[in-house]
């Protein structure tokens, strides 16, 4: 057995559940961390999280996280294709679900719909930035625009990274932060969630105003043609990407909203 695999091992051992909660696994724990090189990161991070309540734990006591989140923060990616596959996206799928099994009576109310918010934001990033990586645009300067978009998009989900990383070093979350990792975690987010659920703080859904064009199917695409608002080129779009807009529509009125809104500002 080569010397990786067992070195690897060892870290894992020492970041257990059972281990942190007791003071001399903490620092034994914390001590193995800061000797932690970068190659390591990934592999690390990611059985933090395989338990969000360790992860979150771990970064709210431990005064040296400042190098691992600063490098998880430095390889935030900047293109599409890389964020499905990336720590970053694992760390925010995780911790935007580990947040809303937070008690709503501990947070800020805007804290707490910022939370929820963040939420929904992170669900539909992925689907939506697949969309405009599907569409096919007419000219160069509407393709630049859906590419702008886009790093808007991925910087969007970077600033809520960052939010989150803030959120668990906050004094006033430390208790809760223990709490919750020596409780139940399935318990508690099931007890917790639905009280901070996304939908809960978004607006009612309405019927869209007539500027807003119908969504219809053809052949091998879609296009919006002649409809208020949208500039005088043709849109192209994929089956899935049309398929997508479709689900959003029936799903959430308001993300469906903002998709057409930026499809009219690009064209």
């Amino acid at each position: 057995m080569s010397k990786r695999p067992l070195v690897r091992q060892t870290m894992l051992d020492l970041l257990s559940k059972d281990r942190i909660v007791d003071a001399a696994g903490l620092r034994a724990a914390i001590n193995a961390l800061s000797t932690l090189a970068a190659t390591g990161l990934q592999a690390v991070v990611e059985h933090l999280l395989s338990i969000p309540e360790v992860f979150a734990y771990i970064i709210s006591v431990w005064d040296g996280y400042n190098g691992m989140i600063s490098q998880i923060m430095i390889d935030f990616p900047t293109k599409y294709q890389e964020y499905p596959s990336s720590l970053a996206s694992k760390v925010l799928d995780r911790l935007s679900t580990y947040f809303l099994a937070l008690p709503v009576e501990s947070l800020a109310t805007k804290v707490s719909r910022d939370i929820s918010r963040n939420r929904g934001f992170i669900e539909s990033a992925l689907p939506l930035l697949c969309t405009l990586n599907m569409m096919t645009f007419a000219n160069e300067k509407t393709s630049e625009a859906a590419t702008s978009l886009t790093i808007a998009i991925l910087a969007e989900l970077k600033e809520i990274l960052s939010f989150y990383f803030s959120l668990l070093r906050r004094t006033e979350l430390a208790g809760v932060i223990k709490a919750l990792l020596l409780s139940n975690a399935g318990g508690s987010a099931k007890d917790v969630s639905p009280d901070v659920s996304y939908t809960e703080v978004v607006e009612s859904p309405v019927q869209p105003p007539s500027a807003y064009p119908t969504v219809q199917p053809m052949k091998a695409a879609l296009y919006f043609d002649n409809a208020d608002g949208f500039g005088e080129w043709r849109i192209l779009i994929s089956t899935e990407a049309y398929r997508n807009l479709r689900e959003y529509r029936r799903a959430d009125e308001k993300i469906f909203k903002i998709i057409v809104k930026k499809i009219k500002f690009v064209f």
